[in-house]
């Protein structure tokens, strides 16, 4: 199966290596774009939860 992923080898990546076009903010679940980092309604930064990575249990 071939990944047509736009994320870099070692970016996280959803289970089928594809991104979305829109995500929903996990603070006031404003929609946004997935490929802005902040959300524009209240600031809450996707990297950051990114990296933390699933209910905060990133790799230490």
């Amino acid at each position: 199966m071939s990944d047509e992923s736009t994320s870099g080898e070692d970016e996280p990546r959803l289970a089928h290596g594809t991104e979305p076009d829109t995500a929903l903010c996990q603070r006031c679940g404003a929609e946004f774009e997935w490929t802005e980092d902040t959300c524009p309604e209240c600031g809450w930064e996707k990297s950051a939860w990114v990296s933390e990575g699933r209910y905060g249990l990133g790799k230490a």
